[in-house]
């Protein structure tokens, strides 16, 4: 699928990061802890690691 996706995968990434980013300036973190944390590691560890992995493969092709 990322092979043959690759744009489409990579505007969904950035679309739900910025969904997380929005979850987590919009909700407090002492209401919702596990929300915000696992928005926090999907918007700043999971998904970029993910959009790096997308754009090496496309370039290696």
């Amino acid at each position: 699928m990322i092979r043959r996706f690759p744009y489409s995968l990579s505007l969904l990434l950035v679309v739900s990061m910025l969904v997380a980013v929005w979850w987590l300036h919009a909700h407090l973190a002492c209401q919702h802890p596990v929300g915000n944390s696992l928005a926090a590691l999907w918007a700043f560890v999971l998904a970029p690691m993910l959009l790096i992995y997308v754009h090496e493969n496309v370039r290696g092709e």
